[in-house]
């Protein structure tokens, strides 16, 4: 009875820290990204209820539906963004399509390249994560363009598409209460799924292919109480 007992107890625990983590979203527009080379929030095309574009909008960039209700953009190549964070894990959410160019990342000084060029049209996936950091120190991750994408067609007149829709970043629930970002928004967000966070090719693209809008909240349940009201009740009746 005791060794079931202590197994209950185990699975109890860590079904508690499982529960005790959750991702903050942090969207373009929020002033703790700081973007260089004219890069920013971009106006996106608006459509009719039919789908067709409404005509007199000059200069929007064109999303697909419910991808996703804000996005910076840039057109040169020295367009970027940076962003610190303190948490376990990152993921760069970005609006890809054939003219996304070869991205460099940096994360605490370690870079790696990663292509955002994809065949179809535009669409929203997760272009980079990396898990299992330090939640304790400062982490500071970068995105950049180091070129045109190998896989497209270099743009005749120079111009890149840099693009940017939010950083999410994992942090222990404990911690959500301590976030001095006021101007980062705490939703709790599932973080995207993703096949590899090394990669510098195309399997960076979410397994899933699924819009950010797809991506449910994750509810922050505190199971502290209940699991010890239940180990009294498992250790008691051992005691018996």
């Amino acid at each position: 009875m005791y060794a079931v007992s202590t197994t209950l107890a185990f699975f109890l625990l860590c079904a508690q820290l499982t529960f005790a983590q959750k991702n903050i979203t942090v969207v373009d527009t929020d002033p703790s990204i700081h973007y260089s080379g004219g890069a920013g929030d971009a106006t996106i095309c608006k459509v009719d209820a039919s789908g067709n574009f409404i005509s007199g909008q000059s200069g929007c960039y064109s999303v697909p539906d419910k991808c996703t209700d804000s996005v910076a953009m840039g057109q040169s190549k020295d367009s970027g963004a940076s962003f610190t964070f303190k948490g376990s894990a990152i993921y760069i959410n970005s609006l890809l399509f054939s003219r996304s160019p070869l991205y460099t990342v940096t994360l605490d000084g370690t870079a790696v390249d990663v292509d955002g060029f994809r065949t179809e049209s535009e669409t929203c996936e997760t272009l980079f994560s990396r898990t299992g950091l330090d939640p304790t120190v400062e982490h500071t991750v970068s995105l950049a363009i180091k070129g045109f994408s190998p896989s497209g067609t270099p743009d005749p007149n120079g111009v890149f598409a840099f693009s940017l829709i939010n950083f999410i970043y994992t942090i222990d629930d404990s911690a959500a209460s301590s976030n001095t970002s006021s101007n980062t928004p705490t939703n709790t967000s599932r973080a995207p799924a993703t096949s590899n966070t090394n990669t510098t090719t195309n399997d960076t693209k979410s397994s899933s292919g699924t819009s950010l809008d797809s991506i449910t909240g994750l509810r922050s349940i505190n199971l502290g109480s209940l699991t010890v009201v239940i180990l009294m009740l498992v250790f008691g009746a051992d005691l018996l």
